[in-house]
């Protein structure tokens, strides 16, 4: 009898209570997340909305959607947050599964990301190179849906890709010359007619960034959705500084 009591005062101890209310906290717990579903729908802001439309390497250190989904597809998304360099390659040697056209998309993007982090200049060229060959894609299938965002972010990334990788110290001027360049697959070798760098009378030197300059004291901000020859830029440029 003296056993029993000895056992039941035991098991209806506060440590044992506690034991099996530990016990008990985690059985619910593990319950409550067999509940919840690997995947669910939210409703985002406006804000949000926005930010994920429009989130890519030139808005932030976040890629676009598209590139994510290349890296989440192929299995390299983890890979590429601490080996860039070798995930670049990978995708540089070609995917299977993979369209041609995202895959230059992704290459642009990726390119572009791991030169800012870097400050890695053949990586900037790099990324121009890849967002050309996603411009143009010369005698192939393959054609640009009108309603294909990455258009226009390609066209940004190459004009910023150019003006980074041919940048000075201090990102103040471009310096653009022929000569051979470090690429993340090779070499690219650049050739340049000195006399396209002349407009008139005067030769063309000290080249910047448009992009990163503000202009005060003149009420528009132009952005030509083509290319414009000299005479053209100087009739434009002469036409909107004329007094209204």
């Amino acid at each position: 009898m003296e056993e029993v009591r000895a056992l039941l005062n035991s098991t209806l101890s506060p440590a044992a209570l506690r034991i099996k209310g530990l016990a008990l906290s985690l059985t619910v717990l593990l319950a409550m997340m067999g509940c919840a579903t690997p995947v669910g729908v939210r409703y985002l802001s406006t804000d949000e909305t926005t930010r994920r439309l429009t989130a890519s390497v030139l808005s932030g250190e976040s890629l676009s959607a598209p590139t994510t989904q290349i890296l989440n597809r192929s299995s390299l998304a983890e890979s590429f947050k601490n080996q860039p360099e070798k995930v670049i390659a990978t995708l540089h040697a070609g995917l299977p599964t993979t369209k041609e056209p995202d895959r230059l998309f992704a290459l642009a993007e990726l390119s572009f990301l791991h030169a800012i982090k870097t400050g890695d200049k053949s990586y900037f060229l790099s990324a121009a190179i890849y967002a050309y060959a996603f411009l143009f894609p010369g005698q192939t299938d393959s054609h640009h849906d009108a309603f294909d965002p990455r258009f226009r972010l390609a066209v940004d990334l190459y004009n910023q890709s150019l003006a980074r990788g041919f940048a000075s110290e201090g990102r103040r001027q471009a310096t653009l010359k022929a000569g051979s360049y470090k690429v993340c697959f090779g070499e690219l070798i650049i050739i340049m007619d000195p006399d396209e760098a002349r407009w008139g009378d005067f030769r063309l030197t000290d080249f910047v960034d448009a992009s990163e300059l503000e202009v005060r004291g003149l009420r528009n901000w132009y952005r030509w959705p083509e290319p414009q020859t000299i005479e053209e830029v100087r009739r434009i440029l002469l036409e909107n500084l004329k007094e209204p």
